[in-house]
Parts: C-alpha cells; structure tokens; sequence
C-alpha cells in the first residue's frame, strides 16, 4: 500500500512537471465554462472577419461595375466626337445626308459631350472613394487576421493544457 502511495505520488509529480505546473479547474463544469467561453470568442471573431470579407467583396463588386460604366462613357464619348466631326463636315450622323445648317444638331452633341464628362468626373471621383474605402477595409481585415492568428496561436496552448489537465484528472481517478 506503500509503495502504491509512492508510485501514485511520482505518477502525480511527472505530471505536473508535463503541464509545467499550470493552473486549472479541477471541476468539469468550470472547465466546459471555459470551452464554452472559447468558442463564443472564435465564433466573435469568425463573424468579424466574415463581415469583413463580404464588405470587401461587395465594394470590388461596386468598383468593378463603376469601372464598367466609366469604359460605357467613354466609348459613347468617342462616339459623340465622330459625330461632331461628321456634322461640321455637314453629313448628318444617323443619315448620313447632307446639312445645311448643322449648328443645332451641333450644339446638341456638345452639350451631350459635356454632360458626359461631368458624370465621368462624378464617376472617377466616386471610384476613388471605393479604392480609399477598399485600402481601409483591406487593412482592417488584416488585422482582424492577425487577431485570428494570435487567438488560434493562443487556443493551441490551451488545448495542449486542457488535455494535459484531462490527462491529470484520469491520473487521479486512478
């Protein structure tokens, strides 16, 4: 019985050496607490970053779109400017009959044209402002990846310690 008390003792401090000496709950219901607490914390943070990335996905969706709009200007731009060319030559641009007097038709097409480069400023103006508000939002989601990175650095000691603790606990049943 003595020596049995001596062995369980030994069996004990080699334990404790192997979860060099942390401290713990020897209840079960603290420790599912803690698992539990845990999750809620991964889970907090997994929903962050899933915000994240779908704020992400939707502002390049918005970009890429204003980039379209922009290039549909732009052609429709050029198309103004043939125009106008044709009908300082006197040719009608749908027709392409002769004009007599094409100041109307003219003025017309200008006024289109400048219409078209304000709303192209607006546009380049409102895809600089994603492009900030992508930067900023990038640079959040890193972070939130670091704070991931360190949490999940952080559980992977826990978890060799919960183990170890188990581990413990089995040893004292014994």
């Amino acid at each position: 019985l003595e020596h049995e008390s001596e062995l369980n003792q030994k069996v004990l401090s080699k334990i404790n050496k192997a979860i060099n000496n942390a401290d713990y709950s020897k209840n079960m219901e603290n420790l599912q607490k803690e698992i539990e607490l845990t999750k809620e914390e991964y889970k907090s943070i997994a929903a962050k970053l899933n915000k994240s990335k779908k704020t992400l996905i939707d502002l390049r969706n918005k970009k890429e779109d204003l980039e379209h709009e922009i290039s549909e200007v732009n052609i429709f731009s050029k198309s103004m400017s043939q125009d106008i060319k044709k009908i300082v030559n006197h040719e009608c641009p749908l027709c392409h009959n002769f004009l007599d007097d094409s100041i109307d038709t003219r003025i017309e097409k200008y006024s289109t044209i400048e219409d078209l480069l304000y709303l192209k400023a607006e546009m380049e103006a409102a895809l600089n402002d994603l492009e900030h508000r992508i930067t900023k939002e990038e640079e959040k989601y890193k972070a939130q990846l670091d704070v991931l990175e360190k949490y999940e650095d952080k559980l992977k000691i826990n978890t060799d310690e919960v183990s170890d603790i188990l581990k413990h606990k089995g040893y004292i049943e014994i």
